[in-house]
């Protein structure tokens, strides 16, 4: 079983470094270009099942994949949806003090979020290619989960880019990362 994992495109604000977490805003000018890239990397792969989070951003980067994988399932899940912040949206780096931030979701229960999902598609697609269409904190916290890494280990670590592809592989419900944040056709 393979499951790829790519994050949406990039976005106005992810050029700006502002926070939108659950919220959609306004993809960008080169979001035309990384399609393009995007789908010569997945055209000749097979997939079996897509899952993608319900917004916007992950919507309209799947929309560019579908143009080939027409026959392929979709599901949109809030699984896979980014985490969400009373606080913090709408704000750059700067502008947040991450220690107070008021999380609907802390950490920990973005990683059993991940750690519960995909549990759950390794049981129902044991066999087959799977593709998620994501977000840069669901990114993390499911590489974490793969690799037993606690919060501090993990917050500088799988900076995943917009476009990027990852690949883990199950085998015999061993999860190994094949590779992370490929960037390699954009």
């Amino acid at each position: 079983m393979k499951i790829y994992i790519t994050r949406h495109w990039r976005t106005l604000e992810n050029i700006a470094w502002i926070f939108q977490w659950h919220i959609d805003w306004t993809l960008s000018e080169e979001w035309i270009s990384q399609a393009k890239k995007l789908w010569e990397r997945f055209k000749n792969i097979k997939i079996d099942v897509i899952y993608c989070s319900p917004t916007w951003r992950t919507k309209d980067t799947l929309k560019e994949i579908l143009g080939f994988k027409k026959d392929t399932k979709v599901e949109y899940t809030i699984w896979l949806i980014e985490r969400d912040t009373w606080d913090a949206t709408w704000k750059t780096a700067d502008e947040i003090d991450f220690s107070l931030a008021k999380w609907v979701e802390t950490n920990m229960e973005l990683k059993i979020r991940a750690w519960i999902f995909l549990d759950s598609i390794i049981k129902k697609h044991i066999n087959e290619n799977i593709l998620f269409v994501t977000h840069w904190w669901f990114i993390k916290w499911l590489f974490a989960y793969i690799h037993d890494l606690s919060e501090e280990e993990m917050i500088w670590k799988y900076i995943s880019n917009n476009c990027s592809v990852s690949l883990i592989e199950i085998n015999n419900w061993h999860v190994l990362e094949i590779y992370f944040n490929d960037v390699s056709h954009i």
